[in-house]
C-alpha cells in the first residue's frame, strides 16, 4: 500500500497509515486507508509529489467542503490521518496556517464533541497546531487552548487523556517563552472554578432539605469527579506552570485536604508531589516553586494531621506524601539550606512509623524516601544551618534555648531503632547507616551519639539472646530471641560502618569498651566491640590504639599474670579470660595500622614498644606480624600503582605471590583475623586488596606512602633480623605470620639491607649442606632452624625465598642453584621446599621464568621427577601452570608428558584412596594444579 500511495518519499506517512491501519479489519480503519488512497491520487492529478506538505494542504481543503463536515466517518478518517501528517509538517508552514487551523480543527471538534473517537483525534490535531502557535502572538491562541482545557475533564477516558496529552504537549513547546504565563493564568481560571467545586457542593448539601438531599449528593460527586479528573491533568501541567500560577493552584490543592476525603487527598497529594519534584537538579529554574512557597507548602503536608492518621486506609496517599517530601526538601536544600534543616526533623518523625506499616510497598516506599532524604538533603549548608538551635535560628529566646535542628534530626531516625519499631529494624537499621555514614562525611561526629547507643543496646542484646538460646534450648520470649539475633547481625554492620565513617574514637567515646568496669562487675563489658574494631577499623591514628588500648591490654595482661600466680580454679579462668581480652586487642592492632593517617609521625614513638612486646611475648608475635606485614604491603601497593620503580617496591609482589598471597597454597601461610567480606575482597586482587585491609580510602596518595616508607625503612633492618631469627626458631607449622611479614618488608627495604641477610641465609644453607655431606660433623654445626639437618636445609632454603622479594634477579639465580639440590634430595621435607621454592620463583617472575625456562624445565621433568616423592608433589603440580605459559609465550609446544605425569598423579591417588583410605584425590590434585589445563 506504501508504494501505491507514496513510497518513501512521502516522509513515511503512507507507512505508517499501513502499519497502524492497513491490515485492520475495522470500517474505520478501511476508511482511513482509502482516504489515504483518494488523498494521493488527487495530488498527483495536480502534478504533485505527495509529501507531508501536498497532505496536509489537500485535507484541510477536503475538510472546509460542508459535505465533508457533514460525514462523521469522513472527518474522522482525515483527521485521523491529519494527525499523522502534522507531526512531519515544518514548523514555520504549520505557523503561517495557525488561524485558519485552529478555527478548522476547533470548529470540527465543536461539532462531532459528542463521538469520542472523532473528539479524540481532533484533539491530537488541536494540540498540534498549537504547540506550533507563535508565542509572541498567543492571544490567537487562546480560543483552541480553552477548548484544550475544557476537555481536561471529560467523562470519558480516552478522550480526557488526549486531551491532557495535548495540554501537557503545549505547555511543554511554551517553556521560557513569554506565552508562558498567560498560559498558566487560563489553567489557573480553570482550576479557580472547579477545584472548590467539592467544598461548594458539600457545604450545599449541608443546607439542603431533606426532598434536595438526593440532588445535592448527585451534585458533590459531579463536583468531586470534575475535580479528580482536573487533578490529574495537573499531575502533568503543575511542573510546566509558570511560579505564580503554579502557587495560587498549589493553595487551591491544599483547601482539598480540609474535605478529608480519601480520594481527593490521595490524588491532591500526587499533583503536589509532581510540583514539589519539578525543577530540581538542573532543570528550568523558571518552573521552581519560590523557596518560601515550597517551604509553606511542605509545612502544610507536614503539619496536617489527618493525612498521616487517615493514610493508613490508603498505601498510595502515604508512598505520594514520602515523594512530596523527598522531591521538595531537595529542592529546598539547594534554595533556602536553613528552611530546609527547620523541616527536615518534622519530616523525619512523620516518615518513621510508616516503616512499620502494613504494607510492604508503604514501608519501601519510605525507606527509599528517608534515605534519599539523607542522602540528597544533608549538604555542607544544610548541616551547618541544622547546627544552630532552633530558639535562635527563629529568632526567638536565648541562643541554645533547645535542640538544634540536627539533634532532632538523629532523635527521629533513632526513634526508629526503639522497642516500639523492632519490626521495622529491617528498614531503619540501613537508614541509621546512611545517616551515620553522612554524619561522618560531613564532620559531625558528636551528631551520632544517639544512633550509637541504640546501636549498641541492639547488638549487646542480640549478644545476650544468642548466648541464653543454647542454654535454653527453647524460645520464651515470644519469638523475641530469634528476631533479635537477626536483626543483631544487621546493627553490626551497621556499627561496622559507623566505625568505618566516625572513627573508632567518636565510637568508643560513646560506647566504651568497658572491660575493667566489666571484670569489677559495676558495668556490663562491650566485649563484643573487639571484633568489630579488627574488622572495620581503617584509615584511623595508630596512635589511637597506643594511647588508648595499649595501656588496657597491659593492664589486663598483668592482671592474668597476678590471677595465674594466685592459683586456684577461680582465679585461673579470670585468668584466660584476662589473656583472651589482651589477645584480642592486640589483634585489633593490623586494623589501626590500615592505611593510618599519622604512621609517619607516631611510627618511631611506638616502634620500641613493640619491639619490647615482640622480644617478651612470643604470643603477641601473628598480630605484630600482621601489622608489619600489612603496613608494608599497601605503602607497596600505592607506589606500585603510581609506578614506582624496584628501589621502592622491590622486584616481586609478596601479597600476590608470597606466603600470605593468593598464590601461597600453604595452609599456614598467614594469621590474617579478617572477616569473610575481607577475604573476598582479597580474592579481587589489587595487590590482594591491600593485603586485606580493602583499597586505598580517599586522600591517601603517594605522598602519604612516601612518607610511611621512610618511616618504616629507618627501622627495617632491625625488624628483619629478629623476624629472621624467630623464623627459624619456631616450628614449621608457626612460620607463616613472620614468612609474610619478612617477604612484605623486604619488598620495600633497600637492597643493601635485604642483601646482608639473604646471604647469611644462603650461607647456613651452604654450610647446613656442607654439613650434612661430610663424613664426621664438625665442631661448628648448624642447629638453629630445626631438629635435623633436613629440616634445617628446609628453613633457610625458604628464608632465602622470602627473603628474596627485594632483590634482584641475579640474587634469585643463586636461590635457584640451591633449589636444583634440593629437588633432586631423597627427604621428603627438602624435596618439598625445593619443588615450593620453585614454584614460587616461576609464579612471581616471569621475566626470570622465560630467562631461564630450559633449566626449569629440566628439574620439572628431568630424571629425578618420577621419583617425586608424595608431600612434593603438590608444588610441582603447582609449577607446571606458569611453565605452560611461559612456553606459549615464547612459542614452545608443551610435551605430552606433562598430560601424561598428571594422569600417573591422578591415578596414583586413586589407587591410595582404594587400598590405603581417602587421599586428596583427582579433584583436589586439579585444584591445586591452580587450573593450569585452562591457561
Amino acid at each position: 500500500m506504501a508504494s501505491d500511495c507514496g513510497g518513501d518519499a512521502d516522509g513515511g506517512v503512507a507507512a505508517e497509515i499501513a502499519q497502524r491501519y492497513g491490515r485492520s479489519a475495522q470500517p474505520e480503519s478501511q476508511q482511513v486507508v482509502a482516504v489515504l488512497k483518494a488523498i494521493t491520487d488527487v495530488i498527483r492529478n495536480e502534478g504533485l509529489s505527495p509529501g507531508p506538505s501536498s497532505y496536509f494542504a489537500a485535507i484541510m481543503s477536503a475538510l472546509e467542503q460542508p459535505n465533508t463536515q457533514g460525514s462523521q466517518q469522513a472527518v474522522l478518517a482525515m483527521l485521523t490521518l491529519l494527525g499523522v501528517v502534522m507531526p512531519r509538517l515544518p514548523n514555520h508552514i504549520l505557523r503561517s496556517r495557525f488561524a485558519s487551523s485552529a478555527t478548522l480543527v476547533g470548529g470540527l471538534l465543536a461539532a462531532h464533541a459528542g463521538e469520542a473517537a472523532t473528539a479524540k483525534a481532533a484533539l491530537g490535531c488541536l494540540a498540534q497546531v498549537l504547540a506550533a502557535a507563535d508565542p509572541t502572538a498567543w492571544l490567537a491562541a487562546v480560543p483552541a487552548f480553552n477548548q484544550l482545557l475544557n476537555f481536561t475533564t471529560d467523562a470519558r477516558p480516552r478522550v480526557r487523556k488526549r486531551a491532557v496529552e495535548g495540554l501537557v504537549e503545549t505547555l511543554a513547546g511554551l517553556q521560557r517563552s513569554p506565552a508562558l504565563g498567560a498560559a498558566s493564568e487560563l489553567v489557573l481560571k480553570v482550576c479557580q472554578r472547579v477545584l472548590p467545586g467539592p467544598a461548594a457542593a458539600a457545604q450545599s448539601a449541608a443546607a439542603a432539605s431533606n426532598k434536595q438531599r438526593s440532588a445535592a449528593e448527585e451534585a458533590i460527586t459531579a463536583a468531586v469527579v470534575d475535580a479528580l479528573h482536573l487533578i490529574g491533568a495537573l499531575k502533568g501541567a503543575l511542573p510546566l506552570l509558570a511560579p505564580q500560577a503554579a502557587k495560587a493552584i498549589s493553595e487551591l490543592l491544599v483547601k482539598l485536604y480540609g474535605l478529608r476525603q480519601p480520594l481527593l487527598d490521595r490524588h491532591t497529594t500526587e499533583a503536589l508531589a509532581a510540583l514539589a519534584g519539578a525543577g530540581s537538579r538542573g532543570e528550568d529554574s523558571a518552573t521552581r516553586l519560590a523557596p518560601e512557597d515550597l517551604a509553606g507548602l511542605l509545612t502544610v503536608v507536614i503539619e496536617t494531621e489527618s493525612l498521616w492518621t487517615s493514610g493508613g486506609r490508603d498505601p498510595g496517599l502515604l508512598t505520594a506524601l514520602g515523594r512530596v517530601l523527598e522531591g521538595g526538601l531537595a529542592k529546598l536544600a539547594e534554595a533556602d539550606p536553613a528552611a530546609c534543616a527547620a523541616r527536615l526533623p518534622r519530616t523525619v518523625h512523620a516518615l518513621v512509623p510508616q516503616l512499620a506499616a502494613e504494607q510492604d510497598g508503604v514501608r519501601y516506599s519510605t525507606f527509599e524516601a528517608l534515605r534519599a532524604i539523607i542522602t540528597d538533603c544533608l549538604t555542607p549548608d544544610v548541616i551547618a544551618a541544622a547546627k544552630v538551635t532552633r530558639g535562635s535560628a527563629a529568632g526567638a529566646g536565648a541562643a541554645g534555648s533547645g535542640p538544634t535542628a540536627l539533634a532532632s534530626l538523629v532523635a527521629a531516625v533513632a526513634s526508629a531503632l526503639s522497642a516500639q519499631y523492632q519490626d521495622a529494624w529491617g528498614m531503619a537499621l540501613p537508614v541509621s547507616g546512611a545517616l551515620i555514614e553522612k554524619l561522618g562525611e560531613l564532620g559531625a561526629q558528636e551528631a551520632a551519639a544517639p544512633l550509637l547507643e541504640c546501636l549498641g543496646a541492639i547488638v549487646a542484646g542480640s549478644e545476650d539472646a544468642a548466648a541464653e538460646m543454647p542454654e535454653s534450648g527453647a524460645d520464651d520470649d515470644g519469638g523475641r530471641g530469634p528476631a533479635a539475633a537477626t536483626y543483631g547481625s544487621v546493627a553490626e554492620a551497621t556499627l561496622g560502618s559507623a566505625i568505618r565513617a566516625l572513627g573508632p574514637a567518636a565510637v568508643l567515646q560513646v560506647l566504651p569498651l568497658q572491660i575493667k568496669e566489666g571484670l569489677a562487675g559495676t558495668a556490663e563489658p562491650r566485649t563484643w566491640l573487639l571484633p568489630l574494631l579488627r574488622r572495620h577499623v581503617r584509615h584511623a591514628p595508630l596512635g589511637f590504639w597506643f594511647k588508648e588500648l595499649l595501656p588496657l591490654a597491659q593492664d589486663l595482661g598483668a592482671r592474668a599474670a597476678a590471677f595465674s600466680a594466685a592459683g586456684g580454679t577461680a582465679a585461673a579462668t579470670m585468668a584466660l579470660k584476662c589473656r583472651t581480652l589482651e589477645l584480642q586487642i592486640w589483634h585489633c592492632l593490623p586494623a589501626f595500622i590500615s592505611w593510618a593517617t599519622d604512621l609517619p609521625n607516631v611510627y618511631d614513638t611506638v616502634v620500641k614498644t613493640l619491639a619490647a612486646a615482640f622480644n617478651n611475648r612470643p604470643d603477641l608475635h601473628p598480630p605484630i606480624c600482621q601489622a608489619l606485614q600489612r603496613a608494608c604491603a599497601q605503602v607497596r601497593h600505592v607506589l606500585v600503582t603510581e609506578g614506582r620503580g624496584p628501589d621502592f617496591v622491590g622486584y616481586a609482589d609478596p601479597a600476590v605471590h608470597g606466603p600470605s598471597g593468593a598464590a601461597a597454597g600453604d595452609g599456614h601461610g598467614g594469621d590474617d583475623d579478617d572477616d569473610g567480606a575481607a577475604a573476598a575482597a582479597a580474592a579481587e586482587d589489587p595487590a590482594v586488596a591491600a593485603a586485606h585491609g580493602g583499597a586505598p580510602p580517599p586522600g591517601y596518595g603517594t605522598a602519604e606512602a612516601e612518607a610511611a616508607l621512610a618511616a618504616l625503612r629507618s627501622y627495617n633492618k632491625q625488624w628483619l633480623s629478629v623476624l629472621c631469627k624467630a623464623f627459624y626458631s619456631c616450628e614449621t607449622e608457626s612460620r607463616g605470620p613472620y614468612a609474610a611479614a619478612i617477604a612484605a618488608m623486604s619488598a620495600v627495604s633497600d637492597t643493601a639491607v635485604v642483601g646482608g641477610y639473604f646471604r647469611a641465609a644462603l650461607q647456613k644453607l651452604s654450610k647446613i649442606i656442607l654439613d650434612e655431606a661430610a663424613e664426621v660433623p664438625p665442631p661448628d654445626i648448624v642447629t638453629e632452624g630445626g631438629g635435623d639437618p633436613s629440616a634445617r636445609r628446609s628453613t633457610f632454603l625458604e628464608l632465602a625465598l622470602w627473603l628474596s622479594y627485594g632483590l634482584p634477579d641475579a640474587a634469585v639465580d643463586v636461590l635457584f642453584k640451591a633449589t636444583k639440590t634440593a629437588i633432586a634430595h631423597t627427604q621428603a621435607c627438602v624435596q618439598k621446599s625445593g619443588f615450593k621454592v620453585l614454584a614460587v620463583l616461576a609464579e612471581a617472575r616471569e621475566p626470570w621464568l622465560r630467562a631461564n625456562l630450559g633449566e626449569v624445565l629440566k628439574q620439572l621433568l628431568g630424571g629425578g621427577a618420577a621419583a617425586t616423592i608424595s608431600a612434593a608433589r603438590r608444588y610441582r603440580l603447582r609449577l607446571i601452570r606458569p611453565v605452560l605459559v611461559a612456553m606459549q609465550q615464547r612459542g614452545w609446544s608443551c610435551q605430552p608428558a606433562y598430560c601424561g605425569d598428571k594422569v600417573e598423579k591422578t591415578r596414583s591417588w586413586r589407587g591410595r584412596r582404594r587400598t590405603r583410605g581417602p587421599g586428596p584425590g583427582p579433584r583436589r590434585l586439579w585444584r591445586n594444579g591452580r587450573s593450569w589445563r585452562h591457561s
